[in-house]
């Protein structure tokens, strides 16, 4: 049973590998050879690449101070990590092994440095991971070996210092079983109860009914005894006052449930617990990626399991109706964690996961809880954070798509920004690509957009390698004239814009309706969703539809993983009535019009563009709508205050203004990605954009910009909701 738990956590580890990017297939193909041939094959592949990489950064390390040598002798030495990375299949490491080799191809000094340092960060990160890939390796190694026919007579010395009566559990470490004596009397022994526990919930990984039984058999065992407190540690709760009102566990004798459950009071107060808790910290980042539903069916099984009480902490909005018990918790763990019983704990996850259906009458689910939801119709979705919190993938069913969460948007080609020469506009998209910005957003009516992506995409198979063409993604916008919405002239506008795109399956497709009294946008999104179902779609989305419409479309069961609206530090609205229906199904926002054409930038601080030639010319179609949103949330001098409150956000943090605006509509709800337009051969800003991932806004600086956008209008009040800019007359 160890062993097979073991397994599965070596898997899980694998895949966690996989998901984060540390790894790609290659490696998986190394690790299948070691069931067909020498077990310890993978073990020797890690260890020598470890050597070998490290042998040759050594080298590289001592040719960076020297200034006379010439790069070009060194390109060899950063090709072959790059090939001993690839054969391994360790793909970040391999992934910087490009700048480094380009520097030295164009004799750079200052980029050699900078690229050899980000491929020993790199490096050092996917050692540390190997190497624990490869000690789980050896573990079971060790214990295929014991458990062999011909070595059950001796056991494996795993620990040098055993104790005698104890045995050797899956991980070396002495198994002192149940309770261990101690000089202070009986207590219960953390290595079988947790390790297990704390691993399987760090890998997520799904185990069979026999492997959780296993694990929860080890918490179970902490109650198979009953503990009594001495009499010491009762007379020190006791009240030390008159006037102090204690705040208490329940004594043994009035403990529930054969001492599995405790009752913690203050007053009238008083909550039931499990007194095993499930800590969720390790959902907060560090530990891997998390899939939701994964980690939902894990925590199910828990409660079924009667492990029913979970700890989190307070960064969920969810559980702040449930702040009043906090007073409680003192005598347990930190002030600032919540303790919910069952009922609480399902009704957090209604608000927060779109993973349980609920009953329309509001009758009992499959697991007995009674919930009436606002949006009970609706079906679910879900969208995963990548480790790195560059990229996000948004999900619906089987339907899935993985972007970068700043997109390059590409509305400055259709004209009115400066002549696009095409061959300078496709070098600048291979520069956006290659710098990680690797997400492009276009419409068909976006002038030339989608054939300068066919040029882009067909350049990037011929001359970068497939890693790269894997993570390029086109999302292209249908904007239909009002017409009738039949099958064959829906599949005729989406072939138009697969040739021009030159793919065979479009990666998103958004669509756009001008007119809600013509309901034939639900004939379009149904034929769209046939075409999808042909491939020549992968996921269809929606743009600039507001919260009614949007709630109508997914309850016709269209499958749309995303709407894409206007969304700035001036245009809050889709945090109103969008922001609560995307909190219950699931369904993300990408934005546009989040630096506002340009307007949140250095260049308009502290101007007076009511003076002729006073200030920067408001001379582009993006700059001319944002001034109109301006002068609707209350106008230039409010504007001003604006921009120097972001000021002073941004060089606290070394960053430019626009960084920060972006970075606040980011960690907004429901927000996927947000659009930042590219002047394609004209200007770029990537730069600027990649620094958008590092910068982390702390509670000052949220506090200070809200306060500074709470000054403007409600621009829902005035305008109306998302995209009713485009409809009112």
């Amino acid at each position: 049973m160890s062993l097979s738990i073991l397994r599965g956590l070596l898997q899980g580890y694998t895949k966690s590998l996989l998901d984060e990017g540390v790894v790609n297939d290659e490696f998986n193909v190394m690790v299948a050879l070691k069931r067909i041939g020498e077990p310890n094959h993978v073990v020797q592949l890690i260890e020598t690449y470890i050597a070998d990489v490290e042998r040759i950064l050594s080298e590289l390390l001592r040719h960076e101070e020297d200034k006379k040598i010439e790069l070009q002798k060194l390109t060899s030495l950063a090709r072959e990590i790059e090939d001993k990375s690839t054969r391994i299949g360790a793909e970040l490491v391999k992934a910087a092994c490009y700048d480094v080799i380009k520097a030295c191809d164009d004799n750079n000094q200052q980029n050699f440095g900078r690229s050899l340092t980000l491929l020993r960060k790199e490096f050092s990160s996917t050692k540390k991971k190997l190497t624990s890939f490869a000690q789980m390796e050896q573990r079971i190694i060790r214990l295929e070996k014991s458990q062999s026919p011909a070595s059950t007579s001796q056991s494996p010395k795993f620990c040098k210092n055993k104790k005698k009566g104890s045995s050797e559990n899956m991980y070396g470490l002495v198994d002192l079983g149940p309770f261990e004596k101690t000089g202070e009397g009986t207590k219960p022994s953390i290595l079988n109860s947790i390790v297990l526990v704390i691993l399987s919930c760090v890998f997520c990984v799904k185990l069979n009914p026999p492997e959780m039984t296993a694990i929860l058999s080890h918490h179970h065992r902490l109650f198979s005894t009953a503990t009594r407190l001495n009499s010491a540690t009762r007379d020190s709760r006791r009240r030390r006052g008159s006037g102090t009102n204690s705040v208490r566990c329940a004594d043994v004798s009035t403990a529930t449930n054969e001492n599995r459950r405790v009752t913690v009071s203050n007053r009238s107060d008083s909550l039931e617990i499990c007194r095993v808790l499930n800590g969720m910290w390790q959902t907060s980042g560090g530990w891997g990626r998390i899939d939701r539903d994964d980690a939902v069916e894990a925590m199910l099984r828990y409660a079924d399991a009667g492990l029913s009480t979970f700890d989190m902490a307070d960064h969920c909005r969810a559980t702040r109706k449930f702040a009043k018990r906090s007073c409680l918790i003192s005598c347990i763990s930190y002030s600032h964690y919540r303790f919910l019983s069952n009922l609480e704990m399902s009704e957090l996850l209604r608000h927060s996961l779109g993973k349980f259906t609920f009953s329309p009458n509001g009758a009992p689910t499959r697991r007995g809880i009674v919930v009436t939801p606002k949006y009970r119709h609706l079906r679910p979705f879900q969208c995963v954070y990548t480790q790195d919190n560059r990229s996000i993938v948004v999900k619906n069913g089987n339907d899935s798509l993985d972007i970068c969460r700043v997109v390059n948007g590409m509305w400055q080609t259709s004209g009115g920004w400066g002549r696009i020469d095409r061959n300078d506009a496709v070098d600048a998209m291979l520069k956006y690509a290659d710098a990680g910005l690797t997400t492009f957003d276009m419409a068909d009516i976006y002038g030339p957009a989608e054939d300068l992506y066919g040029i882009f995409i067909n350049r990037v198979r011929r001359e970068r390698p497939p890693e790269l063409l894997e993570q390029v993604r086109g999302l292209t916008k249908w904007v239909p004239p009002p017409v009738k919405m039949t099958a064959s002239f829906v599949k005729d506008s989406i072939n138009v814009s697969r040739k021009r795109m030159d793919v065979e399956s479009l990666d998103m497709l958004q669509f756009h309706w001008w007119d809600y009294s013509n309901p034939g946008y639900l004939d379009a999104l149904k034929h769209l969703t046939d075409l999808k179902e042909e491939g020549k779609i992968k996921t269809v989305a929606l743009t600039n539809f507001d919260t009614e419409r949007l709630q109508i479309i997914l309850e016709n069961e269209i499958p749309v993983v995303s709407n894409q609206v206007q969304h700035s530090l001036v245009d809050m609205r889709p945090q109103q009535r969008m922001a609560e229906l995307c909190q219950h199904t699931g369904v993300k926002l990408i934005t546009y019009g989040t630096v506002m054409g340009g307007l949140l930038s250095e260049k308009f601080l502290d101007t007076n563009i009511a003076i002729p030639f006073a200030g920067p010319a408001i001379n582009t179609p993006s700059l001319q709508k944002y001034k109109r949103m301006v002068d609707a949330w209350g106008g230039w001098n409010l504007f001003q205050g604006l921009l120097r409150t972001l000021k002073q956000v941004a060089t606290k943090h070394g960053v430019s203004i626009a960084t920060v605006a972006v970075k606040y509509i980011l960690d907004q709800p429901g927000v996927a990605g947000s659009m930042i337009g590219v002047r394609l051969g004209l200007s770029e800003h990537i730069q600027d954009a990649n620094a958008i991932f590092s910068l982390a806004l702390d509670e000052d600086d949220v506090s200070s910009i809200r306060e500074a956008t709470a000054k403007g209008k409600d621009l829902l009040k005035v305008i109306g909701d998302c995209g009713d800019e485009y409809r009112r007359a």
